[in-house]
């Protein structure tokens, strides 16, 4: 994990910017939409955000009453977590760990929700990860959990003209058997690690989970939007409602889940 701690450190600064771009803006809807509901709201429950970064979640998780443990491997994100959360006056409600989620310092049954949103990529080997997330979780208690989307990751590769890019045509086969990769970073290299909605399910069932819905997150994109307008942050409100309307109204379809960018998944403990 030094690689990624290594980016996030660099990219620390501008990390919340970026998140004002349109395609976080209607992610961050979808994920918190599908979030909200599980939130305990318990001044005694303990929330665990897995790889909680800059306190995104943390922060909104705290406000509805739950305690918040945020977790993450960058030095430099939780340092700009800890002036949000203090700007907030949550400091009392949310306390920050250095660490890797592989291998967490929690007793068993520990958390009564745990939340690791937009980390899986990150790892070539899931299933330490998501086992160790789950061994902190009570038994019957919620976990939620993203992963990107390796269907559409390939889809997302073909050329405007496949005559004229057949390499860019190959490259989509390659992504779609894991023989290519898109890249989180190139210095430090760090691989973005993508699951069909089948293997990530599967995934989760063998982690000793439940899972309870997968919804999608992005039917829109990456598919149909430009990149360029995607990462706009001067979009009008009223463009960005209608774009997200139209997103939950896909996400509200079971069989709309191969179509999401990214797919979310709620589950609980067996």
């Amino acid at each position: 994990m030094e690689a990624v701690e290594k980016h996030y450190n660099r990219k620390s600064e501008s990390y919340e910017s970026v998140r004002e771009s349109l395609v976080f803006r209607i992610y961050d809807a979808i994920t918190w939409k599908y979030l909200e509901p599980y939130v305990p709201t318990s001044p005694n429950s303990l929330v665990l955000d897995a790889g909680g970064g800059t306190g995104r979640w943390a922060i909104p998780m705290a406000k509805k009453g739950s305690k918040v443990i945020l977790l993450d491997i960058s030095e430099e994100m939780l340092n700009i977590a800890r002036q949000r959360i203090e700007a907030e006056g949550l400091a009392d409600r949310i306390k920050i760990e250095k660490g890797d989620m592989r291998r967490l310092d929690y007793p068993n049954d520990t958390f009564d929700l745990v939340l690791s949103e937009h980390t899986l990529f990150l790892f070539d080997q899931p299933d330490q990860m998501v086992s160790e997330l789950v061994r902190v979780l009570k038994r019957g208690a919620p976990i939620v959990l993203s992963a990107q989307n390796r269907l559409v990751q390939a889809l997302a590769h073909l050329p405007d003209d496949a005559t004229a890019n057949p390499e860019i045509l190959q490259k989509a086969h390659k992504v779609f058997h894991r023989q290519h990769y898109s890249m989180l970073s190139e210095d430090p290299p760090i691989k973005i690690h993508t699951l069909t909605p089948d293997e990530f399910r599967d995934l989760l069932e063998r982690s000793g989970l439940t899972v309870k819905r997968m919804v999608c997150k992005g039917a829109t994109m990456p598919l149909r939007f430009s990149q360029q307008f995607l990462m706009r942050t001067d979009v009008p409100d009223q463009t960005v409602a209608d774009i997200l309307q139209l997103e939950l109204a896909f996400s509200e379809q079971p069989d709309t889940i191969a179509m999401g960018g990214h797919i979310q998944a709620i589950a609980r403990k067996k």
